[in-house]
């Protein structure tokens, strides 16, 4: 099973959200910042869980990035933010779905159910 990789310089929020995925079976692998992330694509993750607002980089732009790649375009990307942002900021720069933090567990399994047709 390839990796969930949770982007989140907020380790505490880090660990909450693999907690949960590893509960429900999933493999999770925590990232906290923009350059972790590049060195962890490798393992051909199944998700990405990418905050918004990184120390390095900004969420939405890496998401862009990633979606223009040939390499990385089929990862699903959910992007999660504590900010003001909204739904519609996720579907421009390409993301596959969005969650507000703090977030409702249920929901957030549900669309990374949604997104892993396992």
């Amino acid at each position: 099973m390839n990796p969930i990789i949770i982007v989140d310089d907020n380790l505490s929020n880090a660990e909450v959200t693999a907690l949960i995925l590893t509960t429900e079976g999933y493999a999770a692998t925590i990232c906290r910042t923009k350059a972790e992330l590049f060195l962890n694509l490798a393992k051909h993750p199944s998700l990405l869980l990418l905050d918004i607002q990184l120390p390095d980089g900004n969420g939405k732009e890496i998401c862009e990035q990633l979606k223009n790649n040939a390499a990385t375009a089929d990862i699903p990307v959910i992007l999660m933010t504590a900010t003001s942002e909204t739904a519609q900021v996720a579907i421009c720069c390409g993301a596959d779905d969005f969650v507000q933090k703090p977030f409702d567990m249920n929901e957030l399994l549900a669309k990374v159910r949604r997104l892993i047709r396992r």
